[in-house]
């Protein structure tokens, strides 16, 4: 019950970038969000009526039921050689539903659209898509809608270094409350430590452990010392260290300890703010208890 009723109460979904490890479980996330729509529809003995194709392609004017941030019903259509400019849409006023009917909204590259599209089992779960790309400036679609209805005053998409069209996240809460900030897979990275400062939450890959860093660097990945120096460079609260792969033989997860700080100096500002992260895990994006949590990490 209680994962049913997170399933249901989910408002956005943020995509990265393209490996499986971070995309393959969106259909199986929708196929659960249809069965749990139906079951409500079902249980008020009323089923909501979807509008079926009520958008249009910009470009070849083909129908589909869910809108997206372009009006494009694959960015195949549009003319990709140059620099990518979204299609003005009026996607945030489509969401202007009852908030027990609001969409998911799904945010990633643009060939996520592509696989969603091509997809059976999620013909009628409620989501919206929006690409990325849409999101990359402090003026999008989603900006009023964001701020009304999430209590977010800004979220900007940072394109980011790995082999795959990638995008970071920056988030800001209402009245500057809080920041949150997720680097995807990258290497460190300016802009997005330009974009990052001041992070109440600052959540980074660390791949790689720093006795290989030659293989971070091979694969547009982090390591552990390398997020740690990102995080000092935005003056994090507290620092999320993630993305511990099993695809790459590594020595074992660094305890960071007093020890580790002895021989990494630069780093110091950062003791007793990181937290490692595991699946399903669900922080507070409060610096005092983000804090707290930190300091009961086993060392």
């Amino acid at each position: 019950q209680e994962t049913n009723r997170i399933l249901s109460s989910l408002s956005c979904v943020w995509i990265s970038h393209k490996h499986a490890d971070h995309c393959q479980g969106i259909i199986q996330l929708l196929v659960q969000l249809q069965k749990l729509q139906e079951q409500e529809e079902d249980q008020q003995d009323s089923r909501v009526s979807e509008t079926s194709s009520q958008f249009q392609c910009n470009v070849c004017k083909a129908k589909f039921d869910h809108d997206t941030s372009n009006r494009m019903h694959s960015r195949m259509h549009a003319d990709v050689k140059g620099n990518w400019h979204p299609v003005t849409s009026e996607c945030g006023h489509t969401l202007l539903s009852p908030k027990e009917k609001r969409p998911l909204i799904l945010i990633g590259p643009w060939w996520v659209q592509k696989i969603l599209n091509d997809s059976i089992g999620i013909d009628s779960v409620r989501y919206q898509f929006v690409d990325a790309q849409d999101l990359t400036t402090s003026v999008h679609p989603l900006c009023d809608y964001l701020a009304r209805e999430l209590g977010i005053s800004s979220l900007i998409g940072v394109p980011m270094q790995h082999s795959y069209p990638t995008y970071g996240v920056v988030i800001t809460g209402k009245d500057n409350s809080w920041k949150f900030s997720y680097s995807a897979d990258s290497r460190p990275w300016d802009l997005f430590i330009e974009a990052a400062k001041g992070s109440t939450m600052l959540v980074h890959e660390c791949t790689f452990d720093d006795e290989v860093q030659e293989r971070a660097v091979a694969t547009n990945h982090s390591t552990v010392s390398e997020a740690l120096q990102v995080a000092c460079q935005v003056s994090a609260d507290c620092l999320v260290l993630t993305h511990f792969s099993t695809r790459f033989k590594r020595a074992s997860f660094p305890k960071i300890t007093d020890e580790y700080f002895e021989g990494h100096e630069e780093l110091i500002s950062m003791q007793g703010r990181i937290i490692p992260a595991f699946d399903f895990m669900r922080l507070p994006i409060s610096t005092s208890q983000l804090l707290e949590i930190a300091q009961s990490v086993p060392k």
